[in-house]
Order: C-alpha cells, then structure tokens, then sequence
C-alpha cells in the first residue's frame, strides 16, 4: 500500500527549498544564443527573397545584393557598398557590445578572487 503525498509536504521532503539553480552559469551562453539569433534572423536572406515582391520592403542583405550585382542597371560606387555593408554591420556589433559583460560574468560569477 501507498501513502499519497500533497505537494508542499513533497517539497518539505525533497527539500526544494534549499534548491538554487545557478542561472548565472548560464548567462554566457544564453547571450552568445541571444547574438547567434538576432545574427541569424538580421541576415536572413533566402526568406525575404522568396516573400518580398517590392524592392522597398527588401532587407538590407537582399538591398546589398542588388547594389553589388547590377540588377538596376547601373553601377553603384564601391564606397556606397561598403558604407550600406558597414551600417548593416552596426546593429550586431551593438548587441555584441552589450552583451559582452555576460560572457564572461557567467563563468565568473562561482569563482573564488
């Protein structure tokens, strides 16, 4: 035979309680996903190429595309290129700043100095 147990007297027993789960081991890598997601769905090319009729919706991976191509029918200087490479740079290397402090605040944090 057995004894039903509620669930406040199972965690009296298990003694949940005193359980911490240690997130701060884990902000490294959630920010380095966090970076590898926003990274992932900013460049996102093949998508909008398939569902995007209108060359004033394009994204700015597809916009390079066609600067650097020709499809417009006419040249683009290379400084425009990069200058419209380097801006869309700018957004990633901004989240990348911010998150910086947690890659290395979460391997840190159960060190002892």
């Amino acid at each position: 035979m057995t004894a039903m147990v509620s669930g406040s007297e199972l965690t009296d027993i298990v003694g949940s309680q005193d359980f911490n789960l240690p997130l701060w081991a884990a902000t490294g890598g959630m920010a380095a996903l966090a970076i590898f997601s926003f990274m992932g769905h900013w460049n996102a090319f093949m998508g909008p190429l398939i569902y995007l009729n209108k060359p004033e919706l394009y994204t700015l991976p597809l916009f390079l595309a066609v600067l650097d191509s020709g499809v417009s029918g006419r040249t683009v200087p290379l400084h425009l290129i990069f200058t419209a490479s380097f801006v869309s740079i700018l957004p990633i290397l901004l989240i990348f700043l911010f998150a910086q402090r947690y890659f290395i605040a979460g391997p840190t944090a159960g060190s002892i100095k």
